[in-house]
């Protein structure tokens, strides 16, 4: 008896499968046919479970497109250094930041919204976020954030 299983570019356990079940079949005198089916059934699960087990592969994080929330804070400390904010403006990014926050976490609330509201609720959120942000900075440190979203692939 030949299982005919794909072998999938010669895959061991297929391979290994493939010799047992031979070898049962030669022997199917000694073993009636029920323990037979059963154990053929065994290796197969067993075989095709390690196959898996072995072709698994790592899920990568999904980004979020926020200059506050989807970078890294390395980036974010590179980017404030980059733009040289002053005292005060550092202390207003952070209320904006804060208050951007708490808006999001209140849509993320409202469960009578639904996920297309939700997803224009945080649009909106987000450019606002922006029109405060750029309206404190000077027109230089404009430039520098449009070019440093630009680098990292954020939304506007």
């Amino acid at each position: 008896m030949d299982l005919k299983i794909p072998s999938a570019r010669g895959d061991f356990y297929f391979r290994r499968l493939n010799f047992l079940a031979n070898l049962i079949s030669k022997h199917r005198k000694s073993i009636d046919m029920k323990k037979q089916t059963l154990l053929l059934f065994f290796l197969a699960i067993t075989a095709l479970n390690s196959y898996a087990q072995i072709r698994r592969t790592p899920v990568k994080p999904a980004s979020d497109s926020s200059i506050t929330q989807g970078s890294s804070n390395i980036d974010k400390k590179e980017l404030m250094k980059e733009l040289n904010l002053s005292p005060e403006q550092r202390t207003k990014m952070k209320e904006i930041r804060e208050s951007a926050q708490a808006a999001r976490q209140a849509v993320t609330a409202d469960s009578t919204l639904s996920n297309a509201e939700k997803r224009a609720k945080f649009r909106l959120i987000r450019k606002e976020q922006n029109d405060k942000v750029n309206a404190i900075l000077t027109e230089e440190q404009r430039t520098k954030l449009e070019a440093w979203r630009k680098k990292n692939g954020m939304k506007e």
